[in-house]
């Protein structure tokens, strides 16, 4: 990687957890939680299990939670509810991944041989029921039913955004149709993510809508502002091959803008009806999606959802976690990669 790109990653990396700072503490705890739950005396299942945890991450769920979850102010009252809930989180966020990297045929995470390139398929499928278990199991012991409840349906949202995502790669899609694939595949999750804290720190209903708000509108930011580095960012910078999702057939929104309005559309439509797109086609598409201008639509519509963010946080007091969660809209925005 290019040393100045490089230093643009690992500063963008330090800005990101400092925003985490009001939590760091509890973060910590929430990762040697998360080592205790997956601890087995078998252990082949316990290096499985734990791969990818031992591979670090951003851990942004399990930190929303927890902002969330301290906005009442009274964390000590919860804390151990707070962090199994937490530790829960980042393990369905890891079997989702798990099983991603099976369909996606992935050989590569962060870096990382993944559960289905180290080992195989199969393991891969039941390593990540194994992630699923655990997380359920340990939400069940909480003794609050709405939190399985509250993340059952996460996984069933995500579960039908999958199929649906397969069944529409190639075909006709309207911005309709993405917005549904970005709430049920990212926008749910981190919304849920954002409501556990309120349920687990027992703030009002009121204050719990506001905080699913708050979750879905950055959810949603976060991924228009994802599918424009695809069209924007260079694979040193964004970790992965760019036009991959034009490649698998999915149209994200400054593709769809452009379809809708560029002078070129027909040549647009025929290029991406391909399904061996060569490099120069890549270069071509994103040419037109550019000169369309889709970027400058999706950079629009992810400030709408930003600014929607920081409204659904406007009843709360002010405190370093509303500080936090406030300037994560803004990291959101701006970030390169």
């Amino acid at each position: 990687m290019d040393p100045s790109i490089s230093e643009q990653v690992e500063q963008q990396e330090r800005e990101g957890k400092a925003l985490f700072a009001p939590v760091s503490e509890l973060l910590g705890q929430v990762e040697q939680r998360m080592y205790q739950l997956l601890y087995s005396s078998d252990s082949l299942v316990e290096e499985v299990s734990t791969h990818h945890l031992r591979s670090g991450g951003k851990r942004v769920r399990p930190a929303l939670v927890l902002l969330t979850g301290s906005l009442g102010g009274a964390v000590d009252q919860v804390r151990e509810k707070l962090l199994n809930a937490a530790a829960a989180v980042e393990l369905i966020h890891m079997a989702t991944l798990v099983h991603d990297d099976i369909v996606d045929e992935s050989g590569l995470r962060r870096g990382v041989p993944t559960v289905n390139a180290r080992w195989d398929d199969q393991i891969g499928v039941l390593s990540g029921d194994y992630l699923f278990a655990r997380a359920f199991t340990t939400l069940a012991r909480t003794g609050d039913n709405r939190l399985v409840q509250i993340m059952a349906d996460v996984v069933t949202e995500m579960s039908i955004g999958e199929i649906k995502q397969l069944s529409q790669a190639y075909g006709p899609q309207t911005e309709e149709d993405y917005l549904d694939r970005v709430f049920r595949k990212t926008a749910c999750f981190i919304s849920q993510s954002c409501l556990l804290g309120g349920v687990v720190s027992n703030l009002d209903e009121e204050a719990q809508e506001a905080l699913s708000d708050y979750g879905y509108s950055i959810g949603v930011s976060y991924q228009l502002i994802d599918d424009i580095l695809d069209f924007v960012g260079t694979e040193e910078q964004f970790g992965k091959p760019v036009g991959s999702d034009v490649q698998a057939g999915l149209y994200t929104l400054p593709l769809l803008y452009a379809l809708d309005s560029s002078s070129r559309k027909e040549e647009l439509q025929a290029l991406i009806s391909r399904r061996d797109i060569t490099a120069a086609d890549m270069n071509l598409i994103m040419e037109l999606v550019r000169d369309s201008g889709g970027i400058e639509y999706s950079y629009t519509r992810a400030a709408e959802y930003g600014r929607r963010a920081k409204e659904a946080l406007q009843g709360f007091e002010p405190s370093p976690a509303r500080r936090a969660l406030l300037g994560l809209v803004d990291f959101i925005q701006l970030r390169s990669f």
